[in-house]
């Protein structure tokens, strides 16, 4: 059920469609409403046995993404941009969803996929680079070199022969930037979801970074590819820092990742999605070419599952091994990793508070707690400070990770160019551990409510403990004169146990 903040809103509505279209769906509802004994005509029974007509519109997209989830019925999410940059949240069967964005004018047609976390999914690629910076790079040659590579390594990974009629090309390229997205076609053959496929790609793009220092490996590569070595190293391109990087996005396999839909433009701009010169993909033939278009479509959505497939072939990769098996019943798909989500709070209030202040002015925007690692990752908004690169990212945001075993934590971030870095890790301040390993206790039951006085007032407190422990050492430590009243007594406090590093602070 949608929330308070989230009304219905009619299709036709939202798309100011004409009398006509709107007459063509309460035909199709009238119809789908009839009792078995009444005829109905053949072209009203095949709108009435079609996709389902139910559609919502939401402000947030976890309350699309439940919606779609909760009434199945081959229900994907859409995200829509406003004239003015903000995004709403759309329900709907993809079909029914073309049926109106087709007939959008093209200046107002900014809308995109949602590819659902857990959702198996199709081989896409996202591949770009900025003209101003790279003059002399020819993005159609690139394209195809990228193409052979992949069709080799679906190849060596999967045992899966195909070639160019099964990679569908879009093109969206303009006088400053060259764009194309590439959606691999194969009969109900998909990724286990885009993680996995996320996996894939990496892995090809490392191998690919490795094979330009070694001219004997290159060698032999390009030429099972059949491409040249000049060829392979033209893949890589400079960003405008100018630094070196592979003209492949590896950022756009991430938790319900937004993917720019055919014939849409992102916003403030007019620079639709449409099928390349180079494109040798075609669907299924159809006779009238508005249902090609239709077609076309679908076969260019990431998670679009037609409902009539059967035997579905799932490809799995990990970072251990990869894995090849069939789900026998498309409405059988496999479910979703098992993960443990808090939500913005985690199961540990006083690390949440910690990290709040740790990331300020930026937010904690989620949470997830494992239990079997003892780990709980932080998805931090509105700071996207990066240690490694010694200031803010422009789009991709940083995590924190904190160890509840070692109680540490370490800085990671979601940009391809800090692929496999972590900051060094830090220890916990040592009240926050003096509450973690007693968090049984009953004096912290309470703690979540505590206010930032009383935390502090907890820090006074614990640092007298550590202080009379060492001064047999005669370790100058200057005392608080006051104890804050938790209901432990003072030969409780001070009979409490910490390991102090005095390097740590509290801020």
């Amino acid at each position: 059920m949608a929330s308070s903040n989230s009304p219905t809103i009619a299709p036709t509505v939202f798309y100011k469609t004409s009398p006509v279209t709107a007459k063509l769906v309460k035909a199709e509802l009238r119809a789908s409403r009839l009792p078995p004994e009444v005829e109905v005509p053949l072209w009203l029974r095949s709108l009435s046995q079609g996709p389902t007509t139910r559609w919502q519109v939401f402000r947030k997209q976890a309350d699309a993404l439940k919606y779609s989830r909760d009434h199945s019925e081959g229900l994907m999410t859409f995200a829509v941009q406003e004239k003015d940059g903000t995004r709403r949240f759309l329900s709907a069967h993809p079909v029914l969803f073309w049926f109106y964005d087709c007939h959008k004018p093209p200046e107002e047609r900014r809308s995109f996929e949602v590819i659902t976390e857990g959702a198996v999914c199709k081989l896409y690629f996202d591949l770009e680079f900025d003209k101003e910076f790279n003059s002399g790079s020819n993005g159609v040659e690139m394209v195809e070199t990228f193409i052979n590579i992949v069709l080799h390594f679906l190849k060596e990974e999967f045992g899966l022969s195909c070639n160019r009629t099964n990679v569908l090309d879009l093109d969206s390229t303009t006088p400053f930037k060259f764009s194309r997205h590439l959606v691999f076609q194969f009969s109900n053959i998909y990724f286990r979801n885009n993680y996995n496929a996320g996996n894939f790609v990496k892995m090809i793009c490392d191998k690919v970074r490795l094979m330009v220092g070694c001219q004997e490996t290159l060698q032999d590569f390009c030429t099972r590819c059949g491409i040249t070595t000049d060829l392979f190293k033209n893949l890589f391109i400079f960003d405008k820092h100018g630094v070196t990087k592979l003209f492949c996005d590896e950022a756009v396999y991430t938790k319900n990742r937004h993917f720019r839909l055919y014939k849409s433009s992102k916003w403030g701009k007019n620079s639709p999605l449409l099928l390349s010169l180079e494109n040798l993909y075609k669907p299924i033939e159809e006779k009238k070419e508005r249902l090609a278009e239709k077609q076309l479509f679908l076969d260019s959505l990431i998670t679009h599952v037609c409902e009539t497939s059967q035997d579905l072939t799932i490809l799995e990769f990990g970072p251990k091994d990869q894995k090849i098996y069939v789900v026998k019943n498309s409405s059988h798909l496999p479910d979703c990793p098992v993960v443990r989500e808090e939500g913005v709070s985690s199961p540990q209030p006083v690390l949440d508070r910690y990290i709040k202040r740790l990331v300020s002015p930026g937010v904690i925007r989620r949470s997830t707690y494992s239990s079997e690692l003892c780990r709980i990752i932080y998805e931090i908004s509105g700071n996207r400070f990066c240690h490694n690169i010694g200031r803010q990212h422009k789009s991709n945001n940083v995590y924190y990770v904190v160890d509840l075993k070692n109680f540490e934590y370490y800085q990671k971030c979601h940009d391809p160019d800090c692929s496999g870095y972590r900051s060094k890790e830090n220890n916990l301040p040592p009240e926050i551990v003096f509450l973690l390993e007693n968090e049984g206790d009953a004096v912290f039951e309470s703690v979540s409510t505590m206010s930032d006085k009383e935390l502090i007032d907890v820090w006074h407190a614990v640092s007298y403990v550590a202080a009379t422990e060492e001064l047999e050492s005669n370790v100058s430590f200057e005392s608080p004169n006051y104890f804050p009243e938790f209901g432990m007594s003072d030969s409780e406090l001070l009979n409490s146990t910490l390991t102090m590093n005095e390097n740590d602070s509290f801020e």
